[in-house]
């Protein structure tokens, strides 16, 4: 009883600090800067069309503001934090667009598919967008998911580089930011 008591004290506190992790953002992720316009770009979706981030800014009107984030299949923070994205994209109406840095566009499919969430899913199989965006820094480690906001002009508001136990929270805040031409952008923490 002793050794049961112990361990769900031990878990209890390890869950609990879990909890308490705060979103964490910065100002520059290699290339990619809050303040300045994220570089376009484009390849095949897991429904195997063409697609171009140029197609989102061109509609009338454009979007209020548009999410873009990194996943992989194998990432298990992806697996809590692509629901909160699509749930809020849909209750915001702000544009989701993930890449997926992965190779096989089948377990891509199945997996956004077991997730209960549909938006536009860029694949990104020899990590080429990745690498443009800084998601992939030279000679390091892939560190995901990674989350870009960018507003109507298609200029970063904000970088995600943690989704914390307060990242919906902290999405709509930002969203609605940047939805308000007279806001500025989100400052690291």
């Amino acid at each position: 009883m002793y050794k049961l008591s112990l361990w769900l004290s031990v878990a209890f506190i390890f869950s609990s600090n879990a909890q308490a992790t705060p979103t964490q953002t910065t100002t520059k992720l290699g290339p990619v800067e809050v303040g300045k316009k994220m570089p376009s770009f484009g390849g095949w979706t897991v429904q195997n069309n063409m697609w171009s981030s140029r197609e989102i800014f061109k509609e009338t009107p454009p979007p209020k503001a548009v999410l873009v984030s990194y996943f992989a299949t194998w990432c298990e923070p992806c697996k809590k934090g692509l629901p909160i994205l699509w749930e809020t994209s849909l209750e915001t109406q702000t544009e989701l667009i993930l890449v997926a840095v992965d190779s096989d566009t089948q377990k891509v499919s199945n997996y956004l598919e077991s997730l209960k969430i549909n938006p536009v899913t860029v694949m990104d199989k020899f990590n080429k967008i990745a690498a443009r965006h800084g998601v992939i820094p030279d000679g390091e480690k892939i560190s995901l998911p990674k989350t870009f906001l960018l507003d109507q002009q298609q200029v970063v508001r904000v970088i995600y580089t943690l989704e914390g136990n307060d990242f919906k929270t902290r999405l709509v805040s930002d969203i609605t930011t940047a939805t308000n031409p007279e806001k500025s952008p989100s400052q690291p923490e």
